[in-house]
């Protein structure tokens, strides 16, 4: 234990039953970051508080060692240390017991390094002596005394009015304690010499006064000390410059201005959280370049997709809302960081003496991590390891990758679409012929009816006695393609192909079955033929396709209309086949309601209609690869209106953010249950900017009466094309289809998931 003893005199028996007062009502709290009373005595007019003995004395001590100590090596472990002494301080301000049913408003008034104890890696709130705590219906507002040192908040007394003394509150303490993390930083970065620089940077002279405050009066800042920041903030980390923007708001000169101790402690938390990550990535690399292993990597990718994840909550709208301390459990994720990060010295330091270092521990640590994550950011971080992992150009490479996760059924669904995407590749560089089975004679073709720019056919080989109903999707070519062009479009056709055959397509690939493509020179082009979806309850002559432009004019009548759970279910379908797609570097480049169908049969009410939905009109779609041929922006008119304004300038390539354009007019469809047509009946638009303007203002906003602000703000998204859907999210390097693609899944298909979860 350690003992204050109070001197013997009439002052300080107030100062020691204030003391006393304040920690016990502390005690109640049972704060691992407040210092705890032990007991209290009074010995030959004595008084006497006792408490636990802290291993590493005070803060001041700290910040004078030459050397670390052994508990702070580690720049994390300070930032840790930072945001649970914030928190301390947040419950001073804001009591609250339940077990005394009581609410209260406290200030410390005298936050200082020297009031701040070091028990190991931790940094513990002491001295109350000159704290205050009143009702919570009261003002914090209190009268300055004393206290504070250097550390004095501006707004404490008047220097160059002799020095008056003035009211202070809350964010006092808030001032004071950006002062200390300046100074906690300053030492982390340049050592007990930086900090002796940086006293001697703050002196302001006053007449004959001279002092080292962290201002320069009641309504002056200091200049030494803003250069002072902006220097550290320049050579610094990630985490060091967050931590400077944080100090600079708690070191604003009007009170008001200043965050609240709640959001200072959210702040921080992320900070921490942060400089974890950091470290671990790049322990993560350094072992990827020790062991080329494939399990490495993907660990490696697996803990960034978490990680970017958690730092995904940053750009949601207000600066102080990160959620780390609400949105996830900040004790559990420290405390798998800190046990992924040792099990990762470990394994650094046995994988010399190993062929194949044991990964199983690193790989139930990302588990955990991802089980502590809500629902919505564990999409986000799988939408994040897909795209990462599938990044790749290399067919080598995806092929290893395909081989090595389809063993498991954690990476199972990664490695298919590895799988996929290597097949696309290896197509697009002609180096593997089409299969042989996929090459269908056009005399066995028979189309019987139009069905918009596809017709329904049927196909009856020689050797089948049973005929079966298709859909044949036409590749039109025109008569002057020649040479290399026209050798383009035969391997277009066959990548379509064998993509949309695949027997490892996902789930939520909303596509039909390419059986096999033939060519018909009499229509100057290449037919796909699809397979009509199977139903152990319905055959195949009871089904009919219906485009979802026809179910919304059929449907218009609000009683034959779905029920909002089944338009809400077909818009997040669309919105996850697009995502898919994209994931194995395709794009569509024709997305509109024409080219969504659903299968219907007799006897089916239209509001029954739309319940699974297809996309079809593959016909212009290419591999995301700059040297694949495009045939650019379509011409007839019906589709022209989904398409993005940008595509149709001279000479711009298709992007993924003008598939989720198209995308977007397809919901707002839905969500108004209109046509487009429908919907933009005697509008006079002098061009394609300003019909997606007037869709935005005019149309989107209708959305959230009918279908909710999720959903509303989704399409809104969409609309907004390339600008919205190329927010930067991430510090690290990533291409801008990754980003857009990233994006999507954040803004649209996850807001769009929990509209019928």
């Amino acid at each position: 234990m350690i003992r204050k003893e109070f001197k013997r005199n009439n002052e300080t028996v107030g100062d020691f039953e204030n003391e006393l007062h304040n920690l016990n009502l502390l005690n109640e709290l049972k704060h691992p970051n407040i210092v705890e009373l032990l007991g209290s005595y009074t010995h030959r007019g004595k008084h006497n508080l006792l408490f636990p003995l802290a291993q590493g004395d005070d803060l001041a001590k700290l910040l004078t060692l030459k050397d670390r100590p052994p508990y702070f090596k580690e720049d994390e472990t300070f930032f840790l240390a930072l945001s649970e002494l914030s928190s301390a301080i947040e419950v001073v301000h804001n009591y609250a017991s339940e077990r005394l049913d009581l609410k209260l408003i406290g200030c410390h008034h005298d936050l200082k390094p020297k009031n701040i104890l070091v028990d190991r890696n931790t940094f513990i709130l002491a001295d109350f002596g000159l704290s205050k705590f009143k009702k919570a219906t009261e003002s914090s507002n209190t009268p300055f005394k004393i206290g504070g040192g250097f550390y004095l908040a501006p707004e404490c007394e008047d220097y160059e009015g002799g020095f008056e003394k003035h009211t202070i509150s809350r964010p006092s303490d808030i001032w004071s304690f950006g002062c200390i993390m300046a100074d906690v930083l300053t030492y982390m970065k340049r050592g007990v010499d930086g900090l002796a620089e940086f006293k001697s940077k703050r002196e302001i002279k006053i007449g004959s006064f001279k002092t080292y405050t962290f201002h320069a009066g009641r309504h002056e800042a200091n200049k030494g000390v803003t250069t002072w920041l902006l220097d550290l903030e320049i050579s610094g980390t990630q985490s060091d410059q967050l931590l400077i923007r944080l100090v600079r708001s708690m070191l604003s000169m009007e009170p008001s201005d200043r965050p609240k101790a709640r959001e200072v402690t959210s702040r921080l938390r992320f900070i921490a959280v942060g400089a974890y990550v950091h470290s671990i990535c790049q322990q993560y690399d350094i072992l990827s370049q020790t062991i080329e292993l494939l399990e490495v990597d993907i660990e490696r990718e697996r803990f960034k997709s978490w990680a970017w994840s958690i730092k995904s909550t940053e750009s949601d709208g207000d600066p102080w809302s990160y959620a780390i301390d609400t949105k996830f459990d900040f004790k559990s994720i420290l405390k798998h960081l800190t046990r992924v990060r040792d099990e990762l010295e470990s394994t650094l330091s046995r994988c010399h003496d190993a062929l194949n270092p044991l990964l199983v521990d690193l790989r139930l640590l990302n588990d955990q991590l991802t089980c502590l994550l809500p629902i919505e950011h564990r999409e986000r971080t799988r939408a994040r390891l897909e795209s990462s992992l599938l990044r790749t150009e290399d067919s080598s490479f995806l092929e290893k990758m395909g081989n090595a996760l389809e063993a498991t059924a954690l990476h199972k669904r990664i490695g298919m679409l590895a799988t996929i995407k290597r097949m696309s590749i290896l197509v697009f560089e002609r180096s593997k012929e089409c299969r042989p089975d996929l090459r269908l004679d056009p005399k066995f073709v028979q189309c019987v009816e139009d069905f918009e720019d596809h017709s329904l056919a049927i196909v009856k080989k020689a050797d089948e006695t049973p005929e079966r109903r298709v859909l044949v999707e036409w590749i039109r070519y025109g008569t002057h393609w020649e040479g290399p062009v026209s050798q383009e479009m035969v391997v277009r056709v066959e990548a379509i192909a064998e993509l949309l055959n695949s027997p490892t397509k996902p789930d939520k690939f909303r596509v039909l079955h390419c059986s096999a493509f033939f060519h018909d020179p009499s229509r100057f082009a290449f037919g796909l033929v699809y397979e009509f979806p199977c139903s152990p309850l319905l055959s195949q002559q009871s089904l009919s396709p219906r485009t979802l432009n026809d179910i919304l004019k059929i449907s218009r009548e609000f009683r034959e209309r779905p029920s909002l759970g089944d338009r809400f279910k077909v818009a997040y379908d669309l919105a996850v086949s697009v995502l898919e797609f994209h994931k194995v570097g395709w794009m569509h480049k024709s997305l509109s309601a024409y080219n969504v169908i659903s299968f219907v049969t007799k006897g089916l009410k239209p509001g029954e209609w739309a319940k699974t939905v297809y996309i079809i009109g593959f016909n212009r779609s290419r591999p995301d690869e700059p040297a694949a041929f495009t045939e650019g922006p379509a011409t007839d008119d019906k589709t022209r209106k989904y398409q993005h304004p940008e595509y149709s300038k001279k000479g711009l390539r298709f992007h993924p953010s003008f598939d989720y354009y198209s995308l977007g007019i397809i919901l707002l469809e839905i969500g108004l249950w209109k046509t487009l047509d429908n919907m933009t009946k005697g509008w006079e638009v002098p061009s394609r900017n300003d019909f997606r303007e007037m869709l935005v203002e005019r149309r989107v906003p209708l959305l959230g009466h009918s279908m909710g602000v999720g959903y509303c703000n989704a399409v809104h998204a969409c609309l907004g094309g390339k600008e919205d859907l190329g927010l930067q999210l991430e510090a690290e390097p990533i291409d801008g289809n990754t980003l857009s693609l990233l994006n999507f899944e954040k803004h649209v298909v996850e807001p769009l998931s929990q509209c019928f979860a």
